[in-house]
């Protein structure tokens, strides 16, 4: 949609940046009591290991596995895997929005014309 109505990528970013600033700063993990913060699997860390974490110093690989597991509602031990990701959703954007530029550049996409629903 940014492509047809000529919003550039930085326009979007700082949108996103702005107006949406609590969740931006939560998405990039940098409140350490609520940021966002999530394993290999995609599962979002309980904040047990998420403190552990912050406390290691945000290590890419070595944290404990004791510091690593964690215990469901439903009483299931989990050992999240390594490494952890914070979300850049703005870095998403850039590549999505590289992406459909290079399609549009191609003539593969079309606007209003949605990939894998009817058919298309």
């Amino acid at each position: 949609m940014a492509h047809v109505a000529g919003i550039p990528i930085d326009e979007l970013c700082t949108l996103y940046r702005t107006q949406f600033g609590v969740l931006y700063k939560y998405e990039r993990g940098e409140d350490t009591q609520r940021g966002k913060v999530y394993d290999a699997t995609g599962r979002l860390i309980p904040s047990t290991v998420r403190t552990a974490w912050n406390k290691a110093g945000r290590p890419e690989y070595g944290l404990s596995v004791a510091d690593r597991t964690y215990e469901t509602p439903e009483g299931r031990q989990i050992t999240a895997l390594e490494p952890f990701r914070i979300l850049d959703r703005e870095a998403d954007m850039r590549e999505a929005y590289a992406a459909f530029a290079e399609r549009m550049e191609q003539g593969v996409y079309q606007p209003g014309v949605y990939e894998g629903v009817n058919g298309a």
